[in-house]
């Protein structure tokens, strides 16, 4: 299991990906890895996993 960590510094936002492994029912950290991503990669990944902006706006807990 991974999930990204935001960086200032790096290419395109992505810095560094955190590792976790299974322990019972849970996760527990087990290290750290650089991501070998490029400007144009990070930027491209970013671009893809981006949510476009909803149909419907939002009011409280109801839809218009």
């Amino acid at each position: 299991m991974s999930a990204t960590s935001p960086s200032r510094g790096a290419l395109g936002g992505i810095g560094r990906l955190l590792l976790a492994a299974r322990k019972g029912s849970g996760l527990v950290y087990v290290g750290e890895v650089g991501t070998g991503f490029t400007e144009r990669s990070a930027t491209a990944l970013l671009d893809a996993m981006a949510i476009p902006k909803p149909q419907l706006r939002s009011v409280g807990r109801s839809c218009l």
